[in-house]
């Protein structure tokens, strides 16, 4: 169960990562033709730090599901993937409702 939860955790990271990637580019766009530099810079550092979060998270992910794989293979683990993808799926829709 707990590999579930961190790949859902993991997926919902990157959803957000997803989301403030183009935020950021576009304040950092504004702080330059403001030509606030120094803004500017810290803008693009932050977006390549959440762009290479992702990638970690995106080979997290795939690590995660080899290890889910293998357990139910040796009949470790009974993952129902329909269930994980249901909750992550309605959990997204309900924050980007609420947000």
């Amino acid at each position: 169960m707990k590999l579930q939860q961190e790949m859902a955790t993991a997926k919902q990271r990157i959803l957000f990562v997803e989301k403030r990637g183009p935020e950021l580019e576009a304040e950092k766009k504004l702080a330059a033709s403001a030509r606030n530099f120094k803004e500017a810079g810290r803008l693009a550092a932050e977006a390549k730090a959440l762009m290479a979060e992702k990638e970690d998270l995106t080979g997290n992910i795939a690590q995660i599901s080899s290890r889910i794989h293998a357990l139910e293979e040796e009949g470790v683990a009974k993952v129902s993937y329909t269930k994980i993808y249901s909750l992550f799926y309605f959990r997204c829709k309900w924050e980007s409702f609420s947000a």
